[in-house]
């Protein structure tokens, strides 16, 4: 499942779980994150920043994290046409990823949207003939 993806599911979900917060023109307000970005990061449309993506967490008394990864009461969640063995994948961080991960976790959000930056802009370069 795709980040953008797992951050709908856990917003939807935590939306119908809120008075308070259950409706875009609500959570914009109390978030301060304009109602067009909540309305996208709700449907899994375009790509939020983090100052964002922590703001409309804070909003829930919830950290960025807790957005970002898939939360227990989703686990069991799955597309009709999944079948049950495809479920859950393993994936385990080699020790590169696993200091990528604990350094951004560490990181300021200013230095957290440097990495994030370097990160998007190194996939939406090609591979040159001589790199593969």
């Amino acid at each position: 499942m795709e980040i953008d993806q797992i951050i709908a599911e856990n917003l939807r979900d935590l939306m119908k779980e809120s008075e308070n917060l259950n409706t875009l023109k609500k959570l914009s307000a109390k978030s301060k994150v304009g109602f067009g970005t909540v309305r996208r990061t709700r449907n899994g449309d375009g790509n939020i920043t983090v100052q964002n993506l922590e703001k409309i967490a804070h909003a829930f008394e919830k950290t960025a994290v807790y957005l970002l990864t898939k939360q227990s009461n989703n686990l069991y969640k799955q597309p009709e046409d999944q079948q049950p063995s495809a479920r859950f994948t393993l994936h385990q961080n080699s020790p590169d990823e696993a200091d990528l991960l604990r350094g951004y976790q560490a990181a300021s959000a200013e230095v957290r949207q440097i990495m994030l930056n370097a990160a998007r802009s190194s996939l939406q370069k090609k591979p040159k003939a001589a790199d593969q």
